[in-house]
């Protein structure tokens, strides 16, 4: 497992842009988005933590009634299908 952290002036604008994009489609205030840039900067998605690694002391989505998952499906799905799909499916968001 290999971890760099990087100073703020050097990160990359376009996981940054990304992470809030995810954030607001999530309606999250609070999270972490957790990506892998290989040796190309090539940037992979990994996850989207809405419990921020505080799970023993506070869980921040806890009783909101939301399938996170199904969001974030429905949603790359409804970019990639259409109006259609979204028409069909938008009950799951």
């Amino acid at each position: 497992k290999i971890i760099e952290i990087v100073d703020a002036e050097k990160w990359n604008k376009n996981i940054i842009d990304q992470s809030l994009s995810l954030s607001k489609l999530m309606h999250l205030n609070l999270c972490t988005v957790d990506f892998i840039v290989d040796s190309n900067n090539q940037e992979y998605l990994m996850e989207v933590n809405s419990r921020v690694a505080l799970i023993d002391f506070y869980i921040v989505d806890e009783n909101i009634g939301q399938n996170i998952a199904n969001r974030i499906l429905v949603t790359i799905l409804a970019e990639q299908l259409g109006d259609q799909f979204l028409q069909e499916f938008k009950h799951l968001i």
